[in-house]
């Protein structure tokens, strides 16, 4: 899907609505072509034909001409969002206004200048966003060459008192964001290579700090950071205290707003997912649910960025309680729109559905859902450690229903692939591989010892893996009733 489509297949009716006004007003949908290439972007969503609708437009006589129309139909589209965004909160307006700071200095129209800047002063106050604080006291420094009525050195002072604190977000986000990042890229199942130790030695060196105690965005700052460290190292019980502490905390200082509602959802998953960790499923779904209402909040404004995250932790929560209820939201959200526009979200629905049917005893649905899954471009484009850890699955199914022959040949075929990352014998997809491999073996009493030394250990020694993909634990408990 092109940059076009993903942006008009998600907006909202009031969105598509606002559009076409703009339009309309602006004479751009005087060319009709325009209107059915956006009418037939909207209603087709994923199963869109570019053939078809150039077949439709010109008779597919001049493709050069349906590109000029789809890119002018992206610049009508962008103009719309420009003037349209403006008002959707402090930190846009902003942007917005010292975009016309820059205009207005470009042509040396100095007071209309400081007219916006003042305005964008307004803004930057009120959503507290440091940077933009930042840009417009450097503006009005700049802008004091040209007008004498500014005095420089009031908007010097108030440049530099944010600055330590600017100096103290900057340092805790070089350290946090390649971390979080290596975290999102490897899906949650690969290692990340961060040095914690150096991290958390920074992190307690700031929580001394008293200016930390009087900012927000510091106390945002840490809270991010202290979260992933225990999440990196599976802490779940203390993630979800220092979560459902901090969450209380900002809620009784008031420190949400709209500003930050971003944040104050990711701390919520934060709670959802630790309590599901902790077994302690009726949290995890009434948090689940508070996540809900709060994701409806100012208008829906990131719903649909948190929608799966919510599907997810139900799924999760259901598979343990109901696994017929896990099955039927799987499949009622394989149909969703939004999941097939998701990208790599959509693997994750039907990997689970796959788990979900081999819990069920279901072995053929399993395996169909998963060959299924095996052919599409998502999931080749998916993280190896996410692929390994489903082609396991996979040959647990294959385990269970008697299969050894296919067992056999796909675990070659596994080996093979995954050699690099397999050659690490301390990894959970090791040992099991090893237990599967020795499971097809003979019932010789020295392969039958071996085996249930390292079933042994692995249940004693390993992490339960909820992930979505079959538990190995429970698997290897119920195999070889232990």
């Amino acid at each position: 899907m092109d940059i076009l489509n993903e942006i008009i297949c998600n907006w909202s009716k009031d969105e598509i609505r606002q559009y076409k006004v703009y339009a309309r007003r602006t004479n751009q949908t005087i060319n009709n072509k325009s209107e059915k290439l956006f009418d037939y972007i909207r209603s087709s969503g994923e199963s869109y034909d570019e053939n078809r609708i150039f077949q439709k437009l010109y008779d597919g006589q001049n493709k050069n001409a349906f590109y000029r129309l789809k890119n002018n139909l992206l610049e009508d589209v962008t103009k719309n969002l420009l003037t349209s965004t403006h008002k959707e909160n402090q930190v846009i307006s902003c942007y917005h206004y010292l975009g016309l700071v820059q205009h207005f200095k470009s042509r040396n129209q100095f007071r209309v200048a400081l007219y916006y800047l003042k305005k964008a002063e307004k803004s930057a106050e009120k959503s507290k966003h440091l940077s933009n604080l930042d840009q417009v006291y450097t503006e009005y420094i700049q802008l004091s060459n040209e007008l004498i009525e500014i005095e420089p050195q009031q908007f010097i002072d108030k440049r530099r008192a944010i600055k330590q604190e600017l100096d103290l977000i900057r340092k805790i986000d070089d350290l946090l964001i390649p971390f979080t990042y290596k975290l999102k890229r490897s899906q949650t199942f690969a290692r990340s290579e961060t040095s914690m130790e150096e991290l958390e030695k920074i992190i307690h060196s700031f929580e001394k700090d008293s200016q930390i105690q009087k900012s927000y965005h510091l106390k945002a700052r840490i809270y991010k950071a202290i979260s992933s460290i225990l999440l990196q190292k599976q802490a779940y019980v203390e993630l979800a205290q220092f979560a459902k502490q901090n969450f209380e905390t900002f809620e009784k200082e008031g420190l949400f707003n709209k500003e930050n509602h971003d944040f104050k959802l990711e701390m919520l998953i934060y709670i959802v997912n630790a309590s599901f960790k902790n077994n302690q499923l009726a949290s995890s779904l009434k948090w689940a649910g508070i996540l809900h209402e709060n994701m409806k909040a100012f208008n829906r404004l990131y719903y649909k960025k948190y929608q799966h995250f919510y599907y997810s932790a139900l799924m999760y929560n259901y598979s343990e309680l109901d696994i017929d209820k896990a099955i039927e939201l799987a499949i009622y959200l394989q149909k969703e729109t939004w999941i097939k526009n998701s990208g790599i979200y959509e693997v994750f629905i039907q990997a689970n559905l796959g788990t979900f049917y081999y819990i069920k005893k279901e072995y053929r649905k399993a395996i169909k859902v998963l060959t299924e899954l095996y052919t599409t471009s998502k999931f080749i484009a998916s993280d190896a450690g996410f692929k390994l850890k489903l082609y396991i699955s996979e040959l647990i199914i294959w385990h269970d229903m008697n299969k050894f022959d296919t067992l056999e040949y796909r675990l070659h075929q596994i080996k093979k692939e995954f050699a690099e990352m397999l050659a690490d014998s301390s990894t959970q997809e090791h040992k099991i591989l090893e237990i599967l491999d020795l499971s097809t073996q003979s019932s010789d009493v020295r392969i039958q010892k071996q085996l249930k030394s390292l079933t042994n250990s692995f249940i004693h020694s390993e992490e339960e893996n909820k992930d979505g993909t079959i538990n190995y634990i429970n698997w290897i408990k119920n195999t070889f009733k232990m």
